[in-house]
């Protein structure tokens, strides 16, 4: 229907136009030698490429804000320093009163997708049960916000969380709801600071709502990244040097 309506519409004016010339010049015989009247311009046709505002201009702007929404730029750099193979150390409680456990782990990232997305895969242990989960993050630009989410082998929801970084890139602030397994139908406010202490080393801090309202520190790993600065073994103090050959040639010698 639009197609039709605007060629109709152009041809209105382009048909209004010629009739006012014509009212203005009267009726006046034409002179010797003087040319015909102009006539009206063709009315654009549906889909001409030439026509602003037409199927073809919408496309082509579309087709701009895809390029745009989908160019990688400098929020996404921000992510590839959490490339790498990490070992990881993870403090959790179940509570704001209970007491901390240990465990390690280990993270191995990558970047997906021409540098769009970092995809995470992380393993550890939960009191003596094998712990496994997978993260994606990236950059929405048309959202302008970080995007993040987390699935593992102990639950069978997906996590999903928001956030910002500081202009730096060196702190990842996120925020979401997670379903709480102790009130099924409800959900909990989490909150997840992550802070670059240095390139081979950042802190990945968890916060949740106790069941007060108020919100604890639920979950700690650092992590540090395998054979960087921050993660080299100390140098074994070298062995105890034996009593040289010759040493035990020379005394037998002295014996015979």
């Amino acid at each position: 229907m639009k197609a039709r309506v605007i060629p109709a519409a152009m041809a209105v004016s382009c048909w209004m136009l010629g009739s006012s010339a014509l009212a203005q010049k009267g009726n006046q015989p034409d002179k010797p030698g003087s040319k015909a009247p102009a006539q009206p311009a063709t009315p654009t046709k549906p889909g001409d490429k030439t026509a602003p505002g037409g199927p073809a201009d919408d496309a082509q702007k579309m087709m701009e804000a895809m390029e745009a929404a989908g160019k990688p730029g400098a929020a996404q750099e921000k992510l590839a320093q959490f490339v790498g193979q990490w070992e990881a150390t993870v403090k959790w409680r179940m509570g704001p009163d209970a007491p901390w456990t240990e465990s390690p782990g280990s993270s191995s990232n990558q970047m997906w997708y021409e540098g769009r997305y970092l995809h995470s895969s992380f393993s550890s242990d939960m009191q003596g049960m094998p712990f496994k989960g997978t993260s994606v993050m990236g950059y929405n630009n048309m959202t302008r916000e970080y995007e993040a989410t987390w699935i593992d082998n102990m639950s069978t929801g997906i996590m999903f969380m928001t956030g910002k970084a500081d202009a730096a890139g060196k702190v990842f602030t996120f925020t979401g709801e997670s379903a709480d397994p102790m009130q099924p139908g409800k959900k909990k406010r989490m909150r997840e600071v992550t802070t670059f202490n240095s390139a081979d080393k950042h802190t990945s801090e968890f916060y949740e709502a106790g069941p007060n309202g108020k919100e604890y520190n639920s979950m700690t790993i650092v992590y540090t990244r395998k054979g960087g600065a921050d993660n080299t073994a100390p140098a074994k103090p070298a062995a105890p040097t034996k009593p040289a050959d010759s040493d035990k040639t020379t005394k037998s010698k002295d014996n015979n």
